[in-house]
């Protein structure tokens, strides 16, 4: 009876052993994947974040002037997933963006159009310049030929200006810089050829200010972007050597 129990007990403590290894091992290839998962992501000649996949071999560098450091790059990703990378990037890393931009074009009519938004008083306005039919809009359903009327912007503060051929149309709302831009991105892309996107974020407490420009490629599908830094310290350092 006593052996039995010795046995019985060598074989718990056994378990438990074999338990507690596969713990270990199970803990360090969760440690293993999170270091891997954790790895910085790579950056740019200016020091910005490198676009995922990214040949960096590829990226020209104009170099620093003044306090500007500007790089350019072509990607296969689209225009709207280089643009959401960065966006998320610089609203992940303290940025505040101050406009977006977005400029099409109607193939069938000829006509080019735009529309921007950025951070006004406590909410945001927009403002676009829709091209083609000048007048004769229900300003409650649409600003233009494509540009439908923001449902949650304030109705007092719609504008509708025209000089010359030149037509404007804005209005506040206390929605987000980028529910606004999403709302609009989306809408354009149903009725005309995007031919830019940009994106202009500034860091108030670095004074360290971004401009990312992407355009469609050439003759191919992707994206050729442009992102220049602005940097006080570019200049300075520039100065100190």
């Amino acid at each position: 009876m006593r052996s039995a129990f010795i046995a019985l007990a060598a074989v718990a403590a056994l378990s438990a052993c074999n338990s507690a290894n596969e713990d270990a091992e199970g803990a360090g290839e969760a440690s293993e994947s999170e270091s891997e998962a954790a790895e910085p992501t790579a950056t740019l000649p200016n020091g910005e974040p490198a676009y995922p996949g990214l040949d960096l071999t590829a990226v020209e560098d104009t170099g620093v002037n003044g306090d500007i450091h500007l790089v350019n790059f072509e990607t296969e990703a689209t225009l709207d997933e280089v643009f959401d990378f960065y966006r998320t990037a610089y609203l992940e890393g303290g940025y505040e963006i101050e406009s977006s931009t977005i400029n099409v074009r109607d193939e069938d009519a000829g006509t080019n159009s735009s529309f921007s938004v950025g951070p006004w008083q406590d909410g945001t306005r927009a403002s676009m310049s829709p091209g083609g039919a000048q007048t004769g809009f229900d300003m409650s359903r649409e600003y233009g030929e494509g540009f439908p009327a923001y449902p949650n912007a304030e109705a007092d503060s719609v504008q509708d200006n025209i000089n010359g051929d030149y037509r404007s149309v804005s209005f506040e709302t206390s929605d987000s810089v980028s529910d606004v831009y999403d709302f609009y991105r989306e809408a354009l892309a149903r009725s005309f050829s995007v031919d830019a996107m940009s994106l202009r974020a500034e860091n108030a407490e670095t004074e360290r200010t971004i401009t990312l420009t992407i355009l469609p490629r050439y003759n191919s599908d992707g994206a050729r972007v442009s992102l220049a830094v602005r940097d006080p310290a570019l200049e300075a350092s520039a100065g100190g050597e």
